[in-house]
C-alpha cells in the first residue's frame, strides 16, 4: 500500500518536500513536560561549576529518600527536565522540583558512564515493567553523548544540510531566537569575546560574504534615498537641522566640541621641505614648512 502524501507541501522549484513550522513540529517528548513546568531545569547551585566530565547523575526524593531515576551525561544533563519520560515527569511533578536530591559521579570515560548507568538500573529495576523502582523507560547504554562522529557521517550531515530548504517561517522564527539570545549577552562575555578575536584575521569565506551583505545593503541604501520618499524625508532633515544650528541649542553644542577637539588635539611630525629639519605640527595635512622663513626661502630658490 503506498502512503498518501497529499498533505505535505512541496517547493515549487525543485518539488521537495517542506518541513512543518516550528509550532507543528514541536518536540514530542518536551509536550506533556511543557504542560506542568515553563522552564525545563531543576535548580542548580551557581556557586559551583558545570561538570565538564562524564558522570552518572541520581534522582532522589527528598520526601522518603528513595532514588526514582539514574542516568548519564555531561555538563548540564543532571538538571536539565528536557526529552524525559511522562513518569519521570509525573514524579517531578507531584513532589515539586525542589523535592529532587542530585547525587553527581564521576567517571573516567563516557564508557564507564553507560556500563555503570545499566549496573544500576539492573541493580535498582524499572517500574514499567514491574521490576522495580525507578522511572527509567530503557535499560541505559544508549546514550552517545561524546562519542568521536566518523567522516563518512559528518560528509552525509553537511550534504543533507545544504539541501534544505527554509521556509519564510522557519526564518522568521530562527531570527526572533537569534534576537532573544544577542538581547540577553551580558556586556561581560561580549568584552571576552571581543578580546579572543582580536588581531585574528577573518577566514576567507566569511570575508566573502560580509562584502556581499555589505554591497547588498549600500545597494539598498542608494536605492531607497534616491527614490522619491528618500528625497523627500531628506529634504525635510535638511530644513530641521538648520533651524537646529541656528538655534541657542545648536551653538552651545558646537562652541563645546570645537573647545573639547581643541584641547584633545595631538601633534604630528614632518619635515621641512626646505631645510629638512624634523619638526612638530598640529595640521599635518597642510603643514611643510617648520617657519615662515623656511616657506620665504623655499619659494625665492623656485622663482630664481
Amino acid at each position: 500500500m503506498s502512503k498518501n502524501l497529499s498533505y505535505i507541501k512541496r517547493h515549487k522549484k525543485s518539488g521537495k518536500f517542506l518541513p512543518k513550522n516550528l509550532e507543528e513540529t514541536k518536540d514530542d517528548y518536551n509536550k506533556y513536560a511543557k504542560k506542568f513546568f515553563k522552564n525545563l531545569s531543576l535548580p542548580r547551585n551557581v556557586a559551583k561549576p558545570i561538570p565538564n566530565y562524564p558522570y552518572i547523575y541520581k534522582w532522589f526524593r527528598k520526601d522518603t529518600g528513595k532514588i526514582f531515576y539514574v542516568g548519564a551525561g555531561v555538563k548540564k544533563r543532571a538538571w536539565n527536565l528536557s526529552r524525559r519520560n511522562n513518569l519521570t515527569i509525573n514524579v517531578i511533578r507531584k513532589i515539586g522540583k525542589k523535592g529532587v536530591k542530585i547525587e553527581i559521579v564521576r567517571m573516567k570515560s563516557w564508557e564507564d558512564a553507560l556500563k555503570e548507568e545499566e549496573n544500576l538500573i539492573k541493580k535498582f529495576g524499572r517500574k514499567d515493567n514491574k521490576t522495580g523502582i525507578l522511572t527509567n523507560m530503557t535499560d541505559g547504554g544508549q546514550g552517545k553523548t561524546g562519542s568521536p562522529m566518523s567522516d563518512s557521517t559528518k560528509k552525509a550531515i553537511s550534504e543533507a544540510n545544504k539541501k534544505r530548504v527554509y521556509t519564510k517561517a522557519m526564518r522568521l522564527n530562527l531570527s526572533k531566537k537569534l534576537k532573544i539570545i544577542k538581547a540577553n549577552v551580558s556586556n561581560e562575555t561580549r568584552k571576552k569575546l571581543s578580546e579572543k578575536f582580536k588581531g585574528k584575521p577573518r577566514p576567507k569565506w566569511m570575508r566573502e560574504i560580509m562584502l556581499d551583505n555589505l554591497n547588498r545593503g549600500r545597494v539598498k541604501s542608494t536605492k531607497y534615498w534616491t527614490s522619491e520618499e528618500g528625497l523627500k524625508i531628506l529634504s525635510e532633515l535638511r530644513e530641521l537641522t538648520k533651524k537646529w544650528h541656528a538655534s541657542e541649542a545648536g551653538r552651545k553644542w558646537h562652541s563645546k566640541h570645537g573647545k573639547e577637539t581643541w584641547i584633545n588635539r595631538k601633534t604630528s611630525k614632518k619635515i621641512c621641505l626646505n631645510c629638512n629639519s624634523e619638526y612638530e605640527t598640529y595640521f599635518p595635512s597642510r603643514s611643510k614648512f617648520c617657519s615662515n622663513n623656511c616657506k620665504s626661502a623655499y619659494r625665492t630658490k623656485k622663482l630664481s
